[in-house]
């Protein structure tokens, strides 16, 4: 899978749902937001991948500073910063490779960090939308960097896309990302992929990540018990999530799905549907799920997940081709006709 994470920040209002670390002025909020109803404001959220990866990374994000700043960084996974790009005080970007050793606590700090190359100026204004994409190889002497503004190539001197720089700092993974804002500044829309598998391999372009919600009637799965009422849609349609009413399952293979709203930004291509779920535990003792996808009667389900007693967390799968009847580009319609669910597994 290519297609790693993405967010449009729309669906809850703590970043603590979601990212491994933030700095202590970051918030999901409503306010100045790029699209959909919500951001990330002041700072920013830091992603752990999943695995450690050596491959060619690309990430995206819409941005908006009242201050030139910020910028995204790549880490590795002992923590230390492998590269960093810095929107600078003359509105261009400059790249670094290295820097703060603390770099999971204070992301894009420069200090001891060796610039690496550096763009025009007058790429960015402040006080306005932008969307940014950095591709990124971490290799030893084998490495590149390419900067995207609003779908078009940025060039940097020395040029850094030919695959013959030294962008690894410490070791040639790439364990964690982070995209932030200086005070007062917005993020908004973010994807992060890497070039493995056949789609999503590279650039997206300016992107927007909508959120979707559950929606009348009942879905073909109604397996879990409901703690009020007697509609799951109604029950799980809240933003933020609503913990004081919800579905739960007492047994292993109770499954209940949803159908949600029709495709908001019609006309576009779907480089992937993104399935999250709100859950927790109310007990010790094993529990896990699965999420899944149900078209043309067929389930597809993702890996399973495994709640935590006592706190609520957000799990997330992505389908970046509509499963049935094999992997195929989504269409409208294919996004339109599916419902989505959960499943208890153990």
């Amino acid at each position: 899978m290519a297609l790693l994470w993405m967010d449009g920040y729309d669906h809850y209002d703590s970043i603590t749902y979601k990212y491994w670390s933030w700095s202590g002025g970051t918030v999901v909020w409503s306010g100045d937001h790029r699209t959909g109803t919500r951001c990330c404001n002041n700072g920013y959220g830091l992603l752990q991948l999943k695995t450690v990866t050596t491959a060619r990374m690309t990430c995206g994000f819409a941005w908006r500073n009242s201050s030139l700043g910020g910028g995204c960084g790549f880490y590795g996974s002992d923590g230390t910063t492998q590269l960093m790009v810095h929107v600078n005080d003359s509105g261009g970007f400059n790249v670094y490779r290295g820097g703060s050793a603390t770099a999971w606590q204070s992301p894009l700090t420069t200090t001891g960090a060796t610039l690496l190359g550096s763009t025009a100026a007058g790429i960015v204004n402040a006080n306005t939308w932008y969307y940014i994409e950095v591709q990124a190889h971490i290799r030893n002497a084998t490495g590149s960097v390419l900067i995207h503004v609003n779908g078009v190539n940025v060039p940097t001197t020395p040029d850094l896309s030919t695959g013959s720089i030294d962008t690894c700092y410490t070791q040639e993974n790439c364990f964690g990302f982070a995209v932030a804002a200086l005070a007062n500044g917005i993020t908004d829309d973010v994807y992060v992929l890497d070039n493995s598998g056949s789609v999503n391999t590279t650039f997206l372009g300016d992107t927007r990540i909508d959120a979707h919600y559950p929606v009348t009637p009942n879905g073909t799965d109604t397996g879990f018990s409901r703690s009020t009422g007697s509609d799951d849609w109604a029950i799980l349609d809240e933003t933020p999530a609503n913990t004081t009413d919800y579905i739960y399952a007492d047994a292993v293979g109770e499954k209940t799905s949803v159908h949600v709203t029709p495709l908001i930004n019609t006309g576009g291509t779907i480089s992937g549907v993104q399935v999250s779920a709100f859950a927790t535990k109310n007990d010790a003792g094993p529990c896990g799920f699965k999420i899944y996808l149900l078209s043309n009667s067929t389930r597809y389900y993702s890996e399973e997940f495994f709640p935590s007693y006592g706190s609520w967390k957000l799990f997330t799968w992505r389908w970046e081709q509509h499963p049935y009847p094999s992997d195929e580009a989504w269409t409208e319609a294919d996004y339109n006709a599916c419902e989505f669910g959960v499943e208890r597994t153990t």
